[in-house]
């Protein structure tokens, strides 16, 4: 736990710090998220790609997003593993993912970058959900995690209106 345990000032004071500079890089990928989910059906109807292989992307996303975190969470228990190297990671790749499906037409680039995309957002999920109950004492964990948890809502909720949708 790094120390968070003993509860003295300095140690409050900077996991409330690691905590807040978590949820300020954090929200504004959750916010384009929901953006880039709500594009994506329009998008690939412009590139001809039809309604139910569409779907298909969205259910390989999902179930990649789903296999991941598990994965994730066993990998960020691993000695030496810090969540926050692999949550920059995953957020690196579900940018370059992003702008790389602009890029592209065919309906299997498509599908592998979409399935790309996945695994990155499941990797910052689970890394996500480590780091925010890791970097507050014990006493600020469930206070912390629900307010996190709800700024991640309201997120979700304005991207795709801020985006256009």
């Amino acid at each position: 736990m790094i120390g968070l345990e003993d509860g003295n000032r300095l140690d409050r004071h900077w996991s409330k710090e690691k905590f807040t500079s978590c949820f300020v890089v954090l929200w504004p990928h959750l916010a384009l998220k929901g953006h880039f989910f709500a594009t994506q059906a329009r998008y690939c109807q412009e590139r001809g790609i039809d309604a139910k292989r569409t779907s298909m992307m969205y259910f390989w996303n999902g179930i990649s997003s789903v296999l991941i975190r598990a994965l994730t969470g066993y990998v960020c228990d691993k000695k030496g593993m810090h969540p926050k190297w692999i949550m920059q990671t995953a957020v690196f790749i579900a940018g370059a993912t992003t702008v790389l499906s602009t890029l592209l037409y065919s309906y299997k680039q498509l599908l592998a970058c979409y399935i790309a995309y996945g695994v990155a957002d499941g990797a910052i999920i689970s890394s996500m959900n480590i780091l925010a109950m890791t970097t507050l004492s014990a006493k600020q964990r469930s206070q912390g995690f629900g307010f996190f948890h709800f700024c991640v809502a309201i997120a979700l909720a304005v991207g795709p209106p801020f985006g256009g949708m």
